[in-house]
Parts: C-alpha cells; sequence; structure tokens
C-alpha cells in the first residue's frame, strides 16, 4: 500500500485499503474476544475493554475515503495502537493466571 500511495495509485490502493480496514476490524473484535460482526460497529466497539482512542471517528473517516493516503495513514496508525493493545492485554492475561 504504501508503494501505491507513493506511486500516487489511489485507485488501484483502494480495494487492497478496504481488505486493511477489514483486518483492522478483525483485529479488534478478536483482540476483545468477540465474534467479527460489524452491524452497529460503533456502538459494539465503545464496549470494548481494549480499543485505539477515537477509532469510531477514525474508522468512519477511512470508510468514507479508503482511498485517500490519510485513510491509509489512519489504519496503519491504529493498526500500530491494536499491536500494542494486544501486547497489554497479554501482559493482563498473564497476571491472572
Amino acid at each position: 500500500l504504501a508503494k501505491l500511495y507513493e506511486e500516487r495509485n489511489a485507485k488501484l490502493a483502494a480495494p487492497l485499503m478496504e481488505k486493511a480496514i477489514h483486518i483492522c476490524f478483525s483485529y479488534l473484535y478478536w483482540l476483545n474476544h468477540k465474534p467479527v460482526v460489524l452491524k452497529e460497529w460503533t456502538k459494539q466497539t465503545e464496549t470494548f475493554e481494549f480499543v485505539p482512542v477515537n477509532f469510531s471517528e477514525r474508522m468512519a473517516f477511512s470508510l468514507s475515503r479508503p482511498g485517500l493516503y490519510q485513510s491509509y495513514k489512519v489504519i496503519e496508525q491504529m493498526m500500530t495502537e491494536l499491536q500494542k493493545l494486544a501486547a497489554k492485554a497479554e501482559i493482563r492475561r498473564r497476571r491472572k493466571i
């Protein structure tokens, strides 16, 4: 994706961005041990224990404009945040054992 945006090829990047968005949603739901059901996702994600800051607003932006470079950067940042939250969740899980 980075290479496509570097080449300013938003048309080819858009379908890959949709996949990246799906992966981001999957990661978030699985991290919170929930099945991935995107109906009313904004309400569902508000109840999650592990969720990136301003997830709903940032994801809504990316969903509305998947071809933009800014949407790519938003998803990239949220994936990094989700990785950190996964590490935090693992630490908490190990402490409970």
